[in-house]
């Protein structure tokens, strides 16, 4: 499948402007857009060119835009 949208999820945006305030930003019922191997879209509510797309549910799981090494 080379196109699909991840739902569902908690995603952790690590907005510059949520670090000024001493977070990292979270969506806290997000969503990704995925085609071909790359994000195209991330948000809460899915916008109609991606609402057809096949969807994939994450159930809550934690996304990060990178990898977050915790020692």
């Amino acid at each position: 499948m080379t196109r699909k949208v991840l739902t569902g999820a908690k995603i952790a945006t690590m907005s510059p402007a949520a670090a000024k305030e001493g977070g990292y930003g979270l969506i806290a019922h997000g969503a990704i857009a995925i085609d071909r191997g790359k994000v195209v879209w991330v948000g809460q509510d899915i916008p109609a060119p991606y609402a057809d797309w096949p969807h994939e549910p994450l159930n809550g799981r934690l996304v990060t835009p990178a990898l977050i090494d915790c020692h």
